[in-house]
């Protein structure tokens, strides 16, 4: 759940995972920014109670002081958990204006939809397809939010919300804006033809020649450019029988298609490592399941996960304390604890007794 406001600035979100509790395994201890707040659903979708927790516990604090006790304006659409009984009672109750959209049209006029979840669901799509892409079949909650996190960064700017507001007409005010994408459809752009290819001078042709042969390790720029000079030496060259020629020109894009896939190959192995290398390195154990709240806040997390990890270091320590080899037969000697040193001298006495 999202909010954004007409200054450029939004609230921190409210994170909607599907399950019957929220575990700590799902959220990342280092990566999660402040003010974040996350919950669950069996359904993995919003809901009336979803709804109200959302607003006093998300909207209400964070717009608190921006108000300085005027009126706040809260544009939703039209969705249940927005208009039950007790998430306008609370309106009212906070000088919270509510205004909903008309119905179907969000895609006009909520600025969320027009200038953000749009950019917001390529950068996570591209950082998702970055871990499928190293073969990965089951993606992890917590590695979705990580995605999620880094995505946010990128889509969420100033400039995207203020585009937002701009293109859906509302901030600054201008109903031509939506008007129009109703009235008629936007007049498609002529695409100019591409400029005819010119074919690169002798000098050029050499040039490039040489840094592909000067470079020990063959760079993508080079050898497209010694490619794109064979090519038109090829074509220049009218006595050049018509096999070779197709021959000459296929395997100079093979070569540059050989490269790319090389380059490609090295990146997504790095990146599969990296993922596994993760997957490793994260905590095992027990997982600590965080009961009782619908929604629950950035602090809240960090304080119920601290409190886990102490406990089981606890008993830890006090399974090491104890006997190691279970407990101790009846009337069975105890063995006398001594230190390294005593230890040295005892050892040292008998080897001279020995002597």
């Amino acid at each position: 759940m999202e909010c954004i406001c007409a200054d450029g600035d939004s609230i921190p979100p409210l994170i909607i995972f599907k399950g019957e509790n929220v575990s700590e395994s799902w959220i990342p201890k280092k990566e999660l920014p402040q003010g974040w707040h996350v919950s669950c659903n069996s359904k993995g979708w919003t809901s009336n109670e979803h709804g109200v927790e959302w607003l006093k516990k998300c909207f209400e604090p964070a717009t608190r002081d921006k108000a300085d006790g005027q009126f706040r304006l809260l544009i939703c659409d039209g969705h249940d958990s927005h208009i039950s009984s007790e998430f306008i009672r609370h309106c009212i109750s906070n000088r919270i204006v509510l205004l909903l959209l008309p119905p179907h049209c969000s895609h006009l006029m909520q600025p969320l939809d027009v200038g953000i979840f749009f950019p917001l669901k390529q950068a996570i799509g591209a950082f998702v397809d970055r871990i499928i892409q190293t073969g990965i079949g089951r993606l992890q909650k917590i590695e979705w939010f990580n995605c999620f996190i880094k995505a946010r960064d990128k889509a969420i700017t100033k400039a995207n919300i203020e585009g937002g507001w701009r293109g859906a007409g509302i901030y600054p005010m201008n109903p031509l804006k939506v008007l129009r994408k109703i009235l008629r459809s936007i007049p498609s752009q002529e695409h100019q033809a591409p400029d005819p290819i010119e074919s690169t001078s002798t000098t050029d042709t050499l040039k490039s020649f040489d840094i592909l042969l000067d470079n020990s390790l063959i760079n993508a720029t080079a050898l497209h450019l010694a490619n794109t000079a064979l090519n038109d030496l090829v074509r220049l060259n009218q006595s050049l029988h018509t096999p070779a020629r197709k021959f000459i020109s296929r395997l100079a894009t093979t070569a540059e298609w050989l490269l790319a896939e090389n380059a490609i190959l090295k990146h997504e192995l790095k990146k599969c490592q990296d993922m596994l290398g993760a997957r490793k390195a994260r905590e095992k154990g027990k997982r600590l399941v965080l009961k009782g709240k619908i929604v629950i806040s950035t602090e809240e997390i960090l304080k119920a996960i601290e409190e886990a990890e102490e406990a089981t270091a606890a008993k830890k320590q006090k399974k090491t304390t104890g006997r190691p080899w279970g407990r101790p037969r009846k009337n069975a000697p105890i063995a006398p604890i001594v230190t390294l040193e005593e230890a040295a001298d005892e050892e040292g006495s008998d080897c001279g007794g020995d002597n």
